[in-house]
Formats: structure tokens, sequence, C-alpha cells
């Protein structure tokens, strides 16, 4: 009879993965996909840059901090109310944005509250259902739910900015408020905690082993490792990451509103911006196959490189005219050196830390990427109100990212050099313990 259950309720593995699609998309609306609307916000609540950009740093602080509690919270509450209510906080956020007409401390409370949306509808929960639910296909899975941020962008940047442009921004707050509250609704009803709630199994069974990945572990596990973890390169490591945290996100987030203040339609820049979301998704698994064929540090240089260009010719392309490509250009180009920012202080951690001191480093570099993230997001602002427009940080942010390559290129260039030294140290350390 249980067996008649499961294979009858076998379709929910599908459900669970596309209603994790659909918490995926609308988290990506309370991170990048608010910057759609900042242009509105600045120019409705009579806000200058400075105060504008804030809005986001706050959000991306309360996130920052309650991603320390997704343990607790989510251990009390279950992955089902967990994801329910962090979806009705940014239907809550919304609706607060929505009544805050010209007062900056209401923006401040609704963008705490829409910290808990970005914090708890993202990579986290995600990545937990995933390993609750699949045993096999688990990567495969996981890969399917993250489409969803890039689906996101693509299909509601022009929705969103049609509504402000004929109806209104509170329009498009109200609008973004039916979304999430739609898909607290979806959540509630399909996600469960387990396979078990619906007469099933962890896919693949518990004793389910991918050969293929044990395979991949053991030809790392032959590849050359540090043999002593490189604390100069880790201390220059978080300083790109620093970098990286200043400018990455922050710059993604300004594009709409400098090419709107430059004078390009808002229909086409939001189409622009929406080609963010799908070269994304291209870029990401690309990234992945490349990086069988090509050395990592090659090809990390090649991505990074790819957005120091799309950056200077944002700062450039300022001063070329409206030329209707440069902003696709800009937008798509920035969008393909995604998996840099993403997979970047993970990879440099573990080519210049032992398998013993991974863990930590990349604690600490998460740290540091997420505060340079929070401080970073009002640097446009600032250069706003500085200047009068946000070239000048288009600039400041293709000198930041084309530091961070020469670091990258150089610190890999002398890895050899580097392991060197650490294999010398551990022998004088065995001889010292010797004598």
């Amino acid at each position: 009879m249980e067996q008649g259950i499961g294979k009858k309720r076998s379709y929910y593995y599908v459900v669970i993965v596309a209603v994790c699609v659909l918490m995926m998309a609308m988290g990506t609306q309370a991170s990048s996909g608010f910057s759609l609307m900042l242009k509105s916000i600045r120019d409705t609540a009579g806000l200058n840059g400075t105060q504008t950009s804030s809005i986001i740093s706050v959000k991306n602080l309360s996130a920052f901090i309650l991603v320390f509690f997704a343990d607790k919270y989510f251990g009390k509450l279950g992955m089902r109310l967990g994801i329910t209510f962090a979806l009705l906080a940014g239907l809550l956020a919304y609706i607060v944005f929505a009544f805050a007409g010209t007062s900056l401390a209401i923006y401040y409370v609704a963008g705490i509250i829409l910290g808990g949306a970005y914090a708890y509808c993202m990579a986290l929960p995600m990545a937990l259902l995933m390993r609750t639910w699949f045993n096999k296909f688990r990567p495969l899975a996981m890969s399917i739910c993250a489409a969803g941020t890039g689906l996101s962008t693509f299909v509601l940047s022009k929705v969103v900015q049609r509504t402000i442009n004929e109806k209104g921004i509170n329009s498009a707050f109200y609008l973004m408020a039916i979304l999430f509250a739609a898909t607290a609704v979806i959540c509630f009803l399909f996600i469960r905690n387990k396979p078990e709630d619906v007469g099933l199994e962890i896919c693949g069974g518990e004793d389910w082993v991918d050969e293929k990945k044990l395979a991949k572990d053991a030809e790392k596990a032959n590849k050359p490792a540090i043999a002593k973890t490189s604390k100069k390169a880790v201390w220059i490591f978080l300083g790109a990451t620093i970098l990286v945290g200043l400018y990455a996100a922050p710059s993604q987030q300004h594009f709409v509103i400098h090419f709107n203040d430059l004078g390009y339609d808002s229909m086409m820049v939001a189409t622009a911006y929406s080609y963010v979301g799908l070269v994304g998704m291209i870029a990401k698994p690309t990234f992945g196959v490349l990086s069988t064929r090509i050395k990592y540090s090659v090809l990390c240089c090649v991505f990074l490189g790819v957005r120091v260009l799309a950056l200077a010719f944002c700062f450039f392309g300022a001063s070329m005219g409206l030329i209707s490509w440069i902003p696709f250009v800009v937008c798509m180009a920035y969008a393909f050196g995604a998996p840099t920012t993403q997979l970047g202080y993970t990879n440099w951690m573990a080519d210049f830390c032992t398998k013993e001191d991974y863990a930590k480093k990349v604690k600490n570099a998460q740290f540091c990427y997420q505060g340079a993230e929070i401080l970073g997001a009002m640097i446009p602002g600032v250069i706003f109100d500085l200047t009068g427009h946000y070239t000048g940080y288009f600039g400041l942010a293709s000198v930041l990212a084309l530091i961070v390559v020469v670091v990258v290129a150089v610190m890999y260039m002398s890895r050899k050099k580097i392991m060197a030294q650490a294999e010398a140290e551990v022998a004088a350390e065995a001889a010292a313990a010797g004598n």
C-alpha cells in the first residue's frame, strides 16, 4: 500500500522544485529586482542619492543579520512555515513602501522587513529543501531552482517598469505585494518539510551514491594541494573579496537608475536589464563546463575581465550620447561575469588553504564580502550627490574590478612558489619537532 502511495505521488519531487523556482524568483525581487524602483523612489520621495542607496544598505544589513538566525528560524518553524512567513514579509514590506510617501524612516522600516524575504527566500532555504528531498538528481534540481533568479529578472523587469510608467510607483509596490502574497499561498499549500509527509522517501533513497561525484572527488584528491595555509595569500584574497563586495552587487543595482538618468527610454533600459537574468542563467553552466577544460585561474580572469570591460563601457559610454545598444551590452556583459562573484572566494580559499582551514577561511571571506556589499551600496549614492550623476561611480567600480583581476592573476602565477614555501615551512616545523 505504501509503495502504491509513493508511486502515485512521485510527481511531488517536481512540485517541490517548481515551488522552489517561484520562491527564488520572489527572493530575487527582494534583492536585485528592487533596483528597478530606485529612480522612482528618489524622484517621488524627494530623496538625494545617498538616501536612496542607503535603503539598499539597510535591506542588505537586515538580511545579513537574519542569516545568522536561519538555523533557529527554520528549525523552529520548519521549511513550509518558514518560507511562507518570509514571503509574507515581502508582502508586508511592499505595502509599507506604498505608504512611505516622503518619509525616509518608513522606507528604512520597509527595507528592514524586505531583508527578511531576501535572507529566507533565496539560496539557503532552497539548498535545505533540496538536501531533504533529493539524494539522486540533487545538482540538477538545485540548478533548476537557481534558474528562478534569472527567470524573475527576465520576466518581471519589463512588467514592473511598465507598471511604473503607466500607473506610478505605488501601483508597482502593490503589484509586488500581490505576487509575494500569491507565492506565499502556493508555497504554504505545496511545500512539505520532508518526503515522508507525502508518503515518499528521499529521491534515490538514503543509500544512493553519486559515482561520478566520487570519481571527481578522488581526482581532486590526487591533485597537488597546499601543505600549509598561506596566511599572506589568504589576507590578499580577503582584500580582493572585499573589493568584489564593494562593486559587484552595487553596480548591478544602479545600472537602471544610471541609464534612466542619462535619458534612455525607461522601457528600453528595463528590457536591457531583463537580459541580466537570461545571460546569467547561461553563464553559470558555461563557466562550469569550461572549468573542466580550462585552468580555473585563466577562466576566472577572463570572466572577471568581461566585467571590467562592462563597467568601463558603462563609464565611457556616458559621454557617447544615447546609443541604444550600450545598455544591452553593459547589462549582458556584466551578467556574463556573474559566476566569478558567486564562486570566486570559495575557489580562491580552496587553492590556498588546507582542507582543515578551508571552512573557516570561506566563512571569513563570506563575512568580508557581505560586509563590503552593505557598505558598497552607499557609494553610488554618495558619488551621485557629489557629482550629480553615477558615471564617476562606474569609473571607480571598473578600477576596483581591474585590481581584482590583477590580484587573481598574480597570485595564481605565484601559486607554485607559495606551495613550495608552505612545504618548506611544514618540513622545518617537523624537523624542529623531531629535535
